[in-house]
């Protein structure tokens, strides 16, 4: 069941996209700061690294 949050901040430190060591999947983090808190983000659609690099960088 896949869980959709809406957060509103900036996307900092965007990570190179990884590999599981068991499960082979690709996946990259990422952080976000809201006006209140941090949130720390995993992305399993590894195509999407470049685009959250972007938005990061775009600040």
């Amino acid at each position: 069941m896949a869980e959709h949050l809406e957060l509103e901040g900036y996307l900092q430190n965007v990570s190179l996209t990884k590999r599981g060591m068991k499960s082979n999947t690709e996946y990259f983090n990422a952080l976000i700061q809201t006006a209140t808190e941090y949130q720390k983000i995993v992305c399993f659609k590894a195509d999407m690294n470049g685009h959250f690099g972007s938005m990061a960088e775009a600040k």
